[in-house]
């Protein structure tokens, strides 16, 4: 509800004010990697996140007339307290398995986002962009103790 459906109602309002204000307008959705390889353990998330990345590429046929670019961020491993709570070694771990050797920070996908609503990105719509450290280009996934943790309990 929220990852889907809150996303495409909040892109139809911005949609309709931007229209209603002219001079266009940038829309990008907070999709995430998973929504392009499997991971084990997130199917339902990833089934959402993949569907906004077609959201994105369906909206241009529908806003572009209007000057406005829609895209998605396929966000990668985050260093967030919620990550941290599930994981105290989260960047240590997901660092081990990323390219580029960590985590990302909130500052690295909020880079990525003003890129694409700055005039730089004023030509790109359709596209997403994998924030990522290069994680999509080997994908492989540390070992997730909480996991493993959180389903032995719940079998007791």
């Amino acid at each position: 509800a929220v990852n889907l459906r809150g996303s495409y109602f909040t892109a139809q309002a911005a949609a309709r004010q931007m229209r209603a204000q002219g001079g266009g307008g940038r829309i990008i959705f907070s999709s995430s990697i998973t929504g392009a390889q499997a991971v084990a353990y997130v199917s339902a998330y990833a089934m959402c996140k993949a569907a906004l990345r077609m959201l994105a590429r369906n909206l241009v046929a529908e806003l572009s007339p209007h000057r406005i670019t829609v895209n998605a961020l396929l966000i990668g491993a985050t260093v967030t307290p919620r990550n941290l709570r599930d994981d105290p070694d989260y960047d240590e771990h997901w660092g081990a398995v990323i390219p580029l050797g960590r985590a990302a920070q909130p500052d690295d996908v909020a880079s990525a986002a003003l890129f694409l609503c700055s005039n730089s990105g004023a030509f790109i719509t359709g596209a997403t962009l994998a924030v990522d450290g290069g994680w999509s280009c080997v994908s492989p996934t540390p070992e997730l103790k909480f996991v493993q943790q959180h389903e032995a309990a719940r079998q007791q």
